[in-house]
């Protein structure tokens, strides 16, 4: 599957009303985020866009933010929708994991736990930082290469 100029590699997450894949592009590897395609719901759209619009403001300069890099206009059947907004959010792909994928069963050892819980602390920090609030924190959300974690 291809979205945009990107060829799907992997399916990441499917929520109620999107879905999230690994994709690249020759050497270049991102993450792309979209409105389920079969949601009519403009919303939707609306939501996904303005997730880009305070994603692309707060990432500048933050060390512990995902980087959003682009949207990508989708494809729409006109016959069925007569303001097609369709969009992917295009964002970086550094190879990390989801925090709810690495926990071990017994949890870490006090000074793991503390070293993780300070990486968490400090990437809502830069987003507050930038007068945001992110109102979805869960584990699904932070993704790290193991240390230090990206939200």
């Amino acid at each position: 599957m291809r979205i945009g100029e990107f060829q799907v590699t992997d399916s990441l997450a499917r929520g109620k009303h999107s879905r999230t894949y690994r994709a690249a592009k020759g050497d270049q590897h991102v993450i792309i985020k979209t409105t389920d395609i079969n949601s009519h719901e403009p919303h939707e759209h609306f939501k996904l866009r303005k997730e880009y619009d305070i994603g692309r403001l707060v990432c500048v300069g933050a060390e512990h933010i995902v980087q959003y890099l682009g949207i990508i206009p989708l494809a729409c059947d006109s016959r069925k929708e007569k303001n097609c907004s369709h969009i992917a959010i295009v964002m970086e792909d550094f190879g990390g994991v989801e925090l709810t994928k690495f926990i071990p069963r017994r949890g870490y050892p006090i000074a793991q736990f503390l070293d993780l819980a300070i990486q968490i602390v400090i990437g809502v920090g830069e987003i507050h930082d930038r007068n945001v609030i992110h109102f979805d924190i869960k584990p699904q959300n932070f993704v790290s290469r193991f240390l230090p974690l990206i939200i």
